[in-house]
């Protein structure tokens, strides 16, 4: 089965999930800034950038549109989070910090 999602983000949002199967993303507006837990460097997507992530937790912060496609990409836990949701002037709470370790 082949799975597609598409996200949006507002400048100032953060995505967190947790892929639950190997995917792909690619990013077709915006740019956005990605961490991921089982690689070694962060990546920085622009229109057109695509990059194949292993499952494990990922973060993506920015503004644009992304994809997330593949044969069984499926996500386990996601969490969307607005601009200034943990209060002024943060964006993650130092618990929530905690609870994803990255």
């Amino acid at each position: 089965m082949f799975t597609y999602l598409r996200i949006n983000l507002q400048a100032g949002e953060l995505f967190v999930v947790d892929l639950a199967h190997a995917a792909h993303m690619s990013c077709e507006s915006g740019e956005l800034w990605l961490t991921h837990d089982r690689l070694s460097e962060d990546f920085e997507f622009k229109q057109g950038t695509r990059l194949a992530l292993p499952k494990g937790k990922i973060l993506i912060e920015g503004h644009g549109q992304l994809h997330f496609y593949g044969e069984r990409a499926a996500m386990k836990n996601s969490v969307h989070i607005q601009k200034g949701s943990c209060g002024a002037k943060s964006l993650i709470c130092p618990s929530y910090l905690d609870s994803i370790t990255m």
